[in-house]
């Protein structure tokens, strides 16, 4: 299996921004022990979470191991 930049990062652990359209605010995908979410940071510091189950870019389900 291909390792996803924006899901699973780099050889360092360092994920890739998923690209955007326009504007200022930057979308990650997080993975933590309570679950996967799409964090949204936008102006003035907000930042929105949503949680997915699925990569947006690769579509490989969240929580599983990589092989």
């Amino acid at each position: 299996m291909i390792n996803c930049d924006y899901c699973q990062g780099d050889q360092d652990g360092f994920v890739i921004e998923l690209p955007k359209a326009k504007g200022k605010g930057r979308v990650n995908v997080f993975e933590s022990f309570w679950g996967s979410k799409l964090q949204i940071s936008a102006p003035y510091r907000n930042v929105i979470e949503c949680e997915i189950n699925y990569c947006p870019m690769c579509g490989r389900e969240l929580r599983k191991k990589v092989e």
